[in-house]
């Protein structure tokens, strides 16, 4: 079966907003078992459990129990991910959907409509 993943972009931010707050990027690296290459490109794939051990480095370090959640909010979806780009385009419509619905479903910005099963045999 295969592992799940996440895009690059998002483990790379979160690396960045822990290390800002003074956690060492090696460590960071270290305990995820991601290095520079790995993340070389925000639509990346890398797996879900580096990104998980990511996460709980980044806490432990910092001892900030809310880090995931501050850097939810200060972060920005279209700086992670192509997804968050189609997502907040102005333009996103119809012929996007199908290039969204690949990547599992995503959110419009206006009014937050659900994205789904507008794929090719979906």
């Amino acid at each position: 079966m295969p592992q799940p993943t996440i895009a690059a972009g998002f483990a790379s931010a979160l690396l960045d907003y822990a290390s800002a707050r003074g956690v060492d990027r090696a460590t960071l690296l270290g305990a995820s078992g991601l290095d520079k290459a790995d993340l070389g490109s925000q639509d990346a794939r890398v797996p879900l459990e580096a990104y998980h051990a990511l996460i709980a480095t980044a806490i432990r370090e910092t001892g900030d129990t809310a880090l995931l959640l501050r850097h939810t909010l200060a972060s920005k979806l279209e700086t992670m991910s192509i997804v968050g780009q189609i997502v907040l385009d102005e333009t996103f419509d119809r012929p996007a959907q199908p290039l969204c619905a690949a990547y599992g479903g995503c959110r419009h910005h206006e009014g937050h409509r659900p994205v789904r099963n507008v794929g090719p045999g979906r």
